[in-house]
């Protein structure tokens, strides 16, 4: 069959775009399809290729030639159905629609308008969602922030106030003066060392009471430690120097207060180091050190050894970065340091709590 290069694939397309609000004056059209070889690229047309024009009800007679004068192009055989012509050719009309390219179709302008703004809708939501999740960035930010500051804000209340030191040997009147509790401590009251038994070393032997004279200097390792004012009631772990997680670190005891081997004890000159946890939500290794923070000055602690008790008062309390480790030093009187982190779930900082043997021990 001959070829028109006047039939050509892009030139159909353009007649069509062109003059598709004509075409649909001339005829309601319901579906335009460009089919066989034309649709699918070849530049050959033939009077074989088909245009295929469903229109609305009712059939007109003269459709084909109303088409193609309006068309005005020309060796391209338009096929035009009403819809009950295409009901009756269903079958046949379908199979040839089915290869070729839809150039418009009644309700598709439409339907991508209303794509186009479900599209738009969709990316504005998106837009304020992201928006949304930044504001939220922000706010969590600022309210992590504006946690930290408040919480240290209240730790800090009254640390830096002090408490004349109570040395050993102070009279029971001096450190009646001073706390209630330590009296009390120091007069033999239920809550002191005296309703102690037997008590075991770290290596497992019981010691009494009696029997502490078989240890020359009478000093041992705390074992037990008690803070009436905040409800603290642990036992006391030896805890050393790890390296975790790239750096060293001192262990972690769970669920109890951990003694820094190495520095003082009771009974001696020199600085008792004793950490814990304010909280551990995320290795669940308690938070013996929970209320820390809410010590006073003049608070009573007591730590027992396995045969004797000692009773420090708290002179001093401090934030301090992590990077500073003065706390740690030696001290030329007793003296018990207690460490934990603050703020709670932030632990930026570390509250430092200084306290200073008083009376005699028990």
């Amino acid at each position: 069959m001959a070829s028109n290069p006047s039939c050509d694939r892009l030139k159909v397309v353009e007649a069509i775009a062109c003059r598709l609000t004509m075409l649909r004056q001339v005829l309601p059209i319901k579906l335009l399809v460009l089919c066989d070889a034309l649709s699918a690229g070849d530049g050959n047309g033939s009077k074989e290729t088909r245009l295929v024009v469903i229109y609305d009800n009712p059939k007109k007679d003269d459709a084909d030639q109303d088409f193609k004068d309006a068309l005005e192009l020309s060796g391209l055989e338009p096929r035009l159905y009403s819809l009950d012509e295409y009901a009756v050719n269903k079958r046949e009309i379908d199979a040839i629609v089915a290869k070729g390219m839809v150039l418009y179709q009644e309700g598709g302008v439409d339907r991508r308008r209303r794509m186009g703004r479900t599209w738009k809708r969709g990316l504005r939501w998106m837009g304020n969602g992201l928006v949304g999740a930044g504001l939220a960035i922000l706010l969590s930010t600022g309210g992590y922030y504006a946690y930290s500051y408040y919480a240290l804000s209240q730790i800090e209340q009254g640390v830096d106030g002090s408490l004349a030191q109570y040395g050993a040997g102070s009279s029971l009147e001096e450190a009646q003066s001073v706390s209630p509790m330590l009296a009390s401590f120091l007069a033999g009251s239920p809550d002191s060392a005296t309703v102690l038994g037997p008590e075991t070393t770290a290596s497992g032997d019981e010691v009494s009471r009696e029997e502490s004279t078989s240890n020359p200097s009478g000093v041992y390792t705390a074992t037990r430690m008690i803070i009436p004012s905040i409800e603290v009631d642990s036992k006391i772990i030896e805890t050393g120097i790890v390296f975790e997680d790239g750096e060293w670190q001192w262990e972690r005891p769970k669920n109890a207060v951990g003694h820094l081997v190495g520095t003082g004890n009771p009974g001696e000159p020199g600085n008792i180091v004793t950490s814990g946890h304010i909280s551990s939500p995320q290795r669940g290794e308690g938070q013996v050190f929970k209320r820390l923070p809410d010590i006073k000055l003049g608070d009573v602690v007591i730590l027992y050894t396995p045969v004797r008790a000692f009773a420090y008062q708290v002179v001093a309390k401090k934030v301090v970065l992590p990077t500073e480790v003065s706390a740690l030093n030696p001290t030329p009187d007793e003296t018990l340091t207690l460490i934990t982190c603050v703020p709670d779930f932030i632990y930026s900082h570390r509250l430092i709590v200084t306290a200073k043997r008083i009376g005699q021990s028990l």
